[in-house]
């Protein structure tokens, strides 16, 4: 069977592109996600297997996020968003949003005091 001219084209021969704003190449984000998931999982195949099980991609899917040769799809950013400090870090860094309410800022900020009062709470457990 062969395919006819009128084929679905997979890449606009117009070389055209979408405007790009803050001068973002794709590249550049893709290196950054892929820096932040080997610095928060590493890059052992074991940890390549755990990031396939949290976004139920393909182990090959997850070793070229890790390479920098694609990023993850919108589906698949969110969830590593939701287990990976260091993504999550990444994507509002890239979105000029580091200060934004619930940023990292926050986040470890609640968690500081929480283990500050933890501490108290032991302390004085300890004096009862």
């Amino acid at each position: 069977m062969s395919f006819t001219e009128n084929d679905r084209k997979f890449r606009s021969n117009s070389g055209k592109s979408f405007p790009d704003g803050d001068s973002y190449d794709g590249q550049r984000i893709v290196g950054a996600l892929a820096e932040a998931l080997r610095a928060d999982f590493g890059s052992t195949p074991s940890s390549m297997k755990q990031i396939a099980r949290l976004t139920r991609a393909n182990e090959r899917t997850i070793r070229n996020w890790m390479d920098a040769r694609n990023g993850p799809r919108g589906e698949n950013l969110i969830v590593l968003m939701q287990h990976s400090d260091a993504v999550f870090e990444i994507v509002l860094t890239l979105a000029h949003r580091v200060h934004a309410p619930g940023g990292m800022f926050l986040i470890r900020l609640r968690e500081q005091l929480m283990d500050a009062v933890s501490t108290i709470d032991a302390l004085e457990a300890g004096q009862a």
